[in-house]
């Protein structure tokens, strides 16, 4: 197809910890994943003939506080795009911005305005001829449609926002999002493509109008287990989705079979829960690894009637604490790795 621009969304560059290390130039292997993904869509708009590179929101995952090891990547990554001739445009997402909604003081994604990217922390006409109204993240939905509303001109535009909409998943709808009608009030909203919400979906207003929810880049934890991850291609009348290259997050499901397991497993991340003694799930790990996974977590549940290696939970302790000791009363080898592999999930899970 002949390519207008690209729209990619959700990067959530960061240093991840689980299934992530650092390779030989210190930067996080996952970071570094998710900044190839952030090329090869670069690459596929320049390959279908367009100029521009929207990102939907949310280029950096830690609100408020954005590492040098996790920005210098970053911006050598689009300083490359815009070395290809591609205008990468940068809209503001919550995980962006330090405070309820975007503005120029608290935006992490201003880092970006030096090396030629276009960065937006308020309502942006992009392109020569005003065909792209990007809308940064706004956490109270009236004033995000009024925004629009202000704006809203003549001719047929796209519209490229942070914003969750209902009918992406069962269980996101309510206040929080805006329902498929909001947002082409006056008809002159042609195509909508939102961020935010991880995963790639087209749902349609009553009068056939497209609303694409882009989807993340990659799938960046469990919560993100079943979504569709990529970018997209977007035409002039029609429109691409590209999925990503990046490892997915595999939950085993109770009972699959192990060449059920082999099919997914391979370069992807793996977690299976099962009930085996630790000598079995020793065992079974090493048959697991034979599949190739990218990473892996075995999760051993015991039903509670069964287990004897309980210990008192105490109010006054913190979970830090409880989950040292119990490793400490517990668990016969491997202490310190535990550990910290468990304080690891703990930092993470607290972000």
């Amino acid at each position: 197809m002949k390519a207008l621009y690209g729209v990619i969304s959700d990067t959530h560059c960061h240093n991840w910890t689980t299934f992530g290390s650092t390779d030989a130039n210190g930067v996080n292997t996952r970071l570094k994943i998710i900044l190839n993904e952030i090329t090869r869509a670069a690459e596929e708009v320049q390959a279908a003939g367009g100029t521009h590179l929207f990102h939907a929101g949310d280029l950096f995952h830690v609100r408020g506080s954005v590492a040098p090891s996790v920005l210098n990547p970053t911006l050598k990554c689009f300083k490359d795009i815009v070395n290809m001739g591609i205008t990468p445009v940068i809209i503001c997402g919550n995980h962006d911005a330090e405070f309820r909604e975007a503005n120029d003081l608290g935006s992490a994604i201003n880092a970006l305005k030096g090396i030629g990217c276009q960065i937006i922390n308020t309502p942006t006409w992009v392109g020569s001829d005003s065909n792209v109204l990007c809308l940064p993240w706004n956490a109270d939905k009236k004033t995000f449609l009024e925004s629009l509303r202000f704006e809203m001109p003549d001719h047929e535009f796209d519209v490229v926002c942070h914003a969750a909409f209902e009918g992406v998943f069962s269980h996101v709808h309510g206040d929080s999002c805006l329902r498929p009608d909001d947002i082409f009030g006056s008809g002159s909203v042609r195509r909508v493509f939102a961020g935010h919400l991880h995963n790639h979906k087209l749902i349609y207003n009553k009068d056939g109008h497209k609303i694409y929810s882009v989807g993340a880049i990659a799938q960046h934890n469990w919560g993100d287990v079943g979504s569709k991850a990529g970018f997209m291609l977007v035409g002039e009348d029609d429109e691409q989705f590209i999925g990503s290259n990046a490892p997915q997050f595999i939950d085993a499901t109770p009972g699959m079979s192990y060449a059920d397991l082999a099919m997914e497993a391979e370069g992807n991340y793996l977690r299976v829960t099962v009930d085996m003694t630790e000598k079995e799930v020793k065992k079974y790990r090493d048959e697991l690894q034979k599949l190739n996974p990218k990473g892996l977590t075995v999760i051993c549940h015991t039903p509670i009637e069964k287990r004897v290696d309980r210990i008192e939970v105490k109010s006054s302790e913190s979970l830090e604490a409880t989950v040292d000791r119990y490793i400490n009363e517990l668990m016969t080898v491997n202490k310190d790795r535990l550990k910290e592999e468990a304080q690891k999930i703990m930092a993470e899970v607290s972000e």
